[in-house]
């Protein structure tokens, strides 16, 4: 994988930490069998945090050339 970076403002860092932290306080699914009713919550539940994250993601845009100089001289 390549690295990169990404700048964030403040409100697209917090919506950003806001769905990684409710993504991580989930359930362990690994142990336990589900209903289909439960499986189909869980999978909205997951399609929705994909949704969020696809949104942030379209937010960010390239760096300027300006800002590329500044921070990689």
């Amino acid at each position: 994988m390549t690295p990169f970076i990404v700048l964030l403002n403040k409100n697209e860092l917090d919506e950003l930490v806001t769905v990684l932290v409710n993504s991580n306080n989930e359930k362990n699914l690994n142990n336990e069998v589900y209903s289909m009713d439960e499986l189909v919550l869980l999978a909205e539940s997951l399609l929705k945090q994909n949704e969020s994250l696809i949104e942030i993601v379209k937010k960010l845009t390239p760096l300027s050339p300006e800002k590329q100089k500044i921070l990689f001289p």
